[in-house]
């Protein structure tokens, strides 16, 4: 026998029983009764989503549910088809509900402007060690006695040095007591 011949008897020993020119389907394929996966389902056409969304005004989250399709594809498909979002309505800063009276800057970070260097001067102060259980060398955490939020108090006497357990278990006390 030749090098090709056996090679050719190997490859073709896969298909026995393969009648030529046929693929056999799995028994269980296309049984009598069984459901196709996308009967009843309604495909949108790109018509029909700009009509709903532009003209009729529904949202895009009404369009999916309509549908019975995800966001996320009628969100491709917006795309796909260049479908423009709906200009969002302007609605005065005083009457939304993130204004906070123009304070902006105060609030960009919320612990205070020089956190970083009373974070490190508290750190320093309690030696690098967790106040309530006296565990150090581990990742800690400076806790605000009575909240920021509450008192806008950033002394060095509302601040001390704790671990994750201990300021966890700190900030569950304090937001049960006060809800």
């Amino acid at each position: 026998m030749k090098k090709t011949e056996v090679k050719k008897k190997v490859s073709e020993s896969w298909r026995k029983g393969f009648k030529e020119g046929r693929i056999k389907t799995p028994k269980r394929a296309f049984r009598k009764g069984n459901i196709p996966w996308n009967k009843g389902k309604t495909t949108l056409s790109e018509e029909k989503i700009r009509g709903l969304y532009l003209n009729k005004g529904l949202s895009i989250e009404d369009i999916a549910r309509e549908y019975n399709v995800s966001i996320h594809l009628v969100h491709y498909w917006m795309i796909k088809w260049n479908i423009p979002r709906r200009p969002q309505s302007k609605v005065p800063k005083e009457k939304n509900c993130f204004w906070r009276g123009g304070l902006s800057e105060i609030y960009s970070n919320f612990r205070g402007w020089n956190w970083d260097k009373l974070r490190r001067q508290v750190l320093n102060r309690d030696n690098y060690t967790c106040q309530s259980c006296g565990k150090s060398g581990c990742r800690l955490y400076v806790h605000h006695i009575t909240p920021y939020k509450l008192s806008k108090n950033n002394s060095l006497n509302n601040l001390i040095t704790l671990c994750l357990i201990c300021h966890m278990k700190e900030e569950h006390k304090f937001w049960r007591k006060n809800g």
